[in-house]
Formats: C-alpha cells, structure tokens, sequence
C-alpha cells in the first residue's frame, strides 16, 4: 500500500500544473455524475403514486356478509401485487340513507400495475363474484394537494 501511495505522489509531482487541473477537473465531474445518478435514482423510488382509483358500492343490507368477505379476498390479493401502495374502505353510518354504502380508496403506482391486477384472472373471478352483491361505480383521481407528512431519511 505505502509502495502504490508512493507511486502515486511521484506520478503527481511530475504532471505539470495544467495537467493536474484536467485530472482534477476529470475526477469531479466522474464524483459528480455518480453522485447525481444516485440521488435522481433515491428520488425515483420514492416519488409519490398517482394512480387513486375511488369505487363506491351499493350493498343491500342481506348481501353484506358476502361483499365483505369477496372483497377483503380481492384486498388481500392487491396486498401482493407490485405496484400496490395501500387501500381504504369506508363504510357509510347510516346504511339505508346514503347513494353508496361503502367506498373504497386504493392507490397504485401506475395506471398499467392497476389494469395488470385487473386482468389477472383470480382478479376477474373475485370482481365477478364482488359484482353478485353489489353495483359499483368506479373513478380514477388525482391528487391535487397531499399535506400528509412524508419522512424521507438520507
């Protein structure tokens, strides 16, 4: 190590002052680039999601049981999809005087993890079996303002 350290220094010491500039020069736009790829490349993975999908469901009061369990089986095989980020069910208080009883919130990456989940064919079977008990209306939507608190630790 102390054979290569001295090496070094002589091949230093014997460039001319321009040359140990173009070297310097060299060395930080390459420290540069790396630095930057990786930072672009930290801010890619942890960009935010823009795919929201909101579905409303219409549930008769004797089809309760079934939609829960059909649809918690269709979450759970979300849960294992890449792309998936989270899903929210909310359920209307009172049951008999709203438009919709439940409304679901489920964000993914993209809009193409979202149509790859829908097109696979467990996927279909659960929405077809979840169309039995319920008529659904669904949207796509987009974040406009998102005060939540995201901790990014370097």
């Amino acid at each position: 190590m102390a054979r290569f350290i001295n090496n070094a220094q002589f091949w230093w010491m014997s460039l001319t002052r321009k040359e140990q500039t173009v070297v310097l020069l060299s060395t930080g736009c390459l420290l540069g680039t790396y630095r930057g790829a990786t930072l672009r490349n930290r801010f890619e993975r942890e960009k935010g999601s823009n795919h929201l999908e909101r579905t409303m469901y219409v549930v008769k009061e004797e089809d309760d049981a079934g939609f829960k369990a059909t649809w918690n089986d269709l979450s759970r095989l979300a849960q294992r999809q890449p792309g998936y980020e989270y899903t929210r069910m909310y359920k209307a208080v009172t049951f008999n005087d709203v438009p919709y009883q439940y409304m679901s919130v489920r964000m993914w990456n993209t809009e193409e993890m979202s149509e790859r989940f829908k097109q696979s064919p467990t996927a279909k079977e659960l929405l077809e079996r979840l169309e039995k008990y319920s008529t659904s209306r669904t949207s796509i939507d987009e974040v406009v303002i998102d005060d939540s608190v995201k901790r990014m630790i370097y």
